[in-house]
């Protein structure tokens, strides 16, 4: 069912794509306004639902005939889908299971960027290109964000 995993990487990539959101016990408390104690169980039920991504975006894949292209099409519509509801629903139920929802859609994805779409390269020589390229797009995403999150505070935009 889950053939091909590729176990060596699955910590790395759990572990990088963590990082980011350690803001959401902040976000939960600040945004929400849960206590400290509730925002934290709440960010250890995402981490655990999320730590399945790896697992639940290959067994998707699989059951979907191994299409790449439509399994990456539905984790990112899925994550889009989840960061709009997310923004439009005020309701803090909501709006968690609405953040549940796009975290781990958008780890379903990377997971198969990582473990799927990378190695298929590996006929072109382009594995190396492709996984640098990503790495390389993650951090000037990440840049681009905190500039503009910047930009926003300094413009008086409540963030």
């Amino acid at each position: 069912m889950l053939r091909g995993v590729a176990w060596g990487t699955i910590l790395p990539r759990f572990l990088v794509r963590r990082l980011p959101v350690f803001w959401l016990p902040t976000y939960f408390a600040q945004y929400l306004g849960f206590s400290a104690s509730t925002s934290a169980v709440l960010f250890t039920v995402s981490t655990l639902i999320g730590s399945a991504s790896a697992f639940v975006s290959i067994f998707i894949y699989e059951k979907m005939g191994y299409k790449m292209n439509l399994s990456l099409v539905l984790w990112f519509a899925l994550s889009a889908i989840g960061f709009l509801g997310a923004f439009l629903f005020e309701n803090a139920a909501w709006n968690v299971g609405f953040i549940i929802v796009a975290i781990f859609a958008a780890k379903c994805a990377a997971s198969m960027l990582w473990s799927r779409y990378c190695p298929s390269l590996s006929d072109t020589g382009l594995v190396s290109s492709a996984t640098g390229f990503l790495d390389f797009m993650s951090y000037m995403a990440a840049a681009i964000s905190s500039s503009v999150g910047s930009v926003l505070r300094n413009l008086s935009f409540q963030i």
